[in-house]
């Protein structure tokens, strides 16, 4: 497998939206128009060492029909995010205590 090779900065930006529950916007792999999501965790794929962002994702303007819902991208393929000044109202069944999120949580909306 190639190295993934990590952009801290980035990592902490999107974990202060996180943290503040804070709507973004981001461009995923070869997208042309903008994604609305809310992001709430960060972590590292326990099988594949990649980091992985996990959320909701509200509108997809590059597939209009596309349904809202749940979305895990490959964090190192996001090629572009703003953060909003939107905050959202997360999802009280999430938790990034789950076994599917394994050890290496990088950041998540409910801990500290």
């Amino acid at each position: 497998m190639k190295p993934i090779f990590r952009n801290y900065g980035l990592e902490q930006k999107m974990c202060g939206a996180i943290k503040k529950r804070l709507v973004v916007k981001l461009k995923y792999k070869d997208d042309l128009l903008e994604r609305t999501f809310e992001p709430y965790i960060l972590f590292e794929q326990p099988n594949t060492k990649t980091f992985s962002l996990c959320g909701y994702q509200t509108m997809n303007l590059n597939d209009r029909l596309a349904e809202p819902g749940w979305r895990d991208f490959d964090f190192y393929l996001v090629k572009y995010f703003t953060i909003t000044d939107v905050v959202f109202k997360p999802d009280t069944e999430f938790s990034s205590f789950k076994d599917i999120y394994g050890s290496n949580v990088i950041g998540a909306l409910d801990r500290p």
